[in-house]
């Protein structure tokens, strides 16, 4: 009679352990899906932010762009002002000496 005990006994541990291992194995599971969560959302972060500085690396570039045809523009203006004086100088260089004569 005493071997049924040792299989009740038995079959007692073997359900505590089955016990025991769903719950590491829920556990493990929770850690898991909040460990995904939290990854999943840094991910989104992490992608919101790189489209926000896109943006504003794209708005800089663009005024940097404006910035160096605007240069350019003010160039040639100053180069065409540049021309226009030494021609101005030129005629007054010989309207000067045409008095002198």
């Amino acid at each position: 009679m005493s071997e049924p005990c040792k299989q009740e006994e038995t079959i007692d541990d073997i359900d505590a352990t089955v016990h025991a291992l769903k719950e590491s194995v829920s556990k493990q599971e929770g850690w898991f899906k909040t460990s995904a969560w939290v990854i999943s959302i840094a991910v989104l972060v992490i992608g919101s932010l790189s489209g926000v500085i896109l943006g504003k690396l794209t708005a800089i570039e663009a005024m940097l762009t404006s910035s160096q045809v605007v240069q350019g523009r003010l160039d040639e203006r100053y180069n065409a002002l540049d021309k226009r004086l030494s021609s101005i100088e030129q005629r007054h260089e010989m309207i000067d000496q045409n008095r002198r004569k």
